[in-house]
């Protein structure tokens, strides 16, 4: 009886610590590593899907990097789905330093999904990379230290 109480205890002890780490603000939860899973581009895998799958990202306050971009970005965590912006700070193409990219995410634990437009382009409304589009989908998975 006292082994399944502590055994009792110790589950909501774990569950309560869960539960506090999905009450943090989304932009907590996003900080640290991560690595892109898989990438749709106007609803087709990139000719360069190879150079993309598998580059690692470091959310870091309120910027993103991975090479060869490092971007700023905002969470509207209000909206439905939830709005991020980002703001290209660096870039291989010059002219789109400075350029916001719209679009939604959603943070389900160690996955991230996130649908953004083109530079300028208008903010996606759903999760659904449909092909004729100028948009990009990209899955996200938390690395493991």
């Amino acid at each position: 009886m006292v082994r399944a109480m502590a055994l009792a205890v110790g589950l909501l002890a774990v569950v309560g610590a869960a539960a506090a780490e999905d009450k943090k603000p989304d932009k907590d939860q996003l900080q640290g590593n991560w690595k892109v899973a898989s990438v749709l581009a106007a609803g087709m895998e990139p000719q360069n899907k190879d150079e993309i799958v598998g580059m690692e990202l470091k959310f870091k306050g309120s910027k993103v990097s991975g090479e060869p971009f490092e971007v700023e970005f905002k969470l509207d965590a209000s909206k439905d789905p939830r709005e991020i912006d980002f703001t290209i700070l660096k870039s291989p193409n010059e002219g789109e330093k400075g350029k916001e990219v719209p679009g939604v995410y959603k943070l389900e634990g160690d996955k991230l999904t996130v649908h953004i437009s083109y530079p300028g382009g208008p903010r996606p409304t759903d999760f659904e990379c449909k092909q004729g589009t100028r948009t990009t989908l990209l899955v996200l998975e938390r690395t493991k230290k």
